[in-house]
């Protein structure tokens, strides 16, 4: 965030690739490693499991089809499904909740496994959303932008 208020940014970008490289799977180990999976294996933890990630793709899927319902309905669906994947920012929420003790280490597990859930989910979705009936190659293609 600093970097995109330099001129520099795009230099600084380039520089600091390789740190990315090497620090980002040690952060998506230790937050693997900070599961109890045990904490996912009741019923009433499924139930919430299935309950957050339902909110957690119907809301993003409503606010980006509402956010882009003038490119049409079916570019706005594509766009919806597109928005759905929690990335690593509520991991990193999580983690730091985890730590503060604001999360119990279940609210913890469901949380990472609903931005799990919602990262697999969306790529066939999507490749569903784009494929077109009448092609010959079976390629999915982009939805034309109004």
């Amino acid at each position: 965030m600093i970097a995109s208020e330099t001129r520099q940014q795009h230099a600084l970008e380039k520089q600091t690739q390789p740190l990315l490289a090497l620090l980002t799977p040690f952060f998506f180990v230790v937050t693997g490693s900070k599961i109890d999976l045990s904490q996912l294996a009741s019923v009433e933890a499924n139930l919430m499991l299935l309950a957050v990630t339902s909110i957690a793709i119907v809301s993003k899927l409503i606010g980006g089809f509402l956010g882009a319902l003038s490119l049409g309905s079916r570019s706005a669906t594509v766009v919806g499904f597109g928005m759905v994947p929690r990335g690593e920012v509520g991991v990193v929420i999580a983690s730091l909740g985890l730590s503060a003790g604001v999360f119990t280490p279940q609210i913890y597990a469901i949380i990472v496994a609903m931005s799990l859930l919602t990262a697999m989910v969306t790529p066939p979705v999507l490749a569903w959303l784009l494929r077109r009936t009448g092609g010959t190659d079976g390629k999915a293609e982009v939805p034309e932008l109004r």
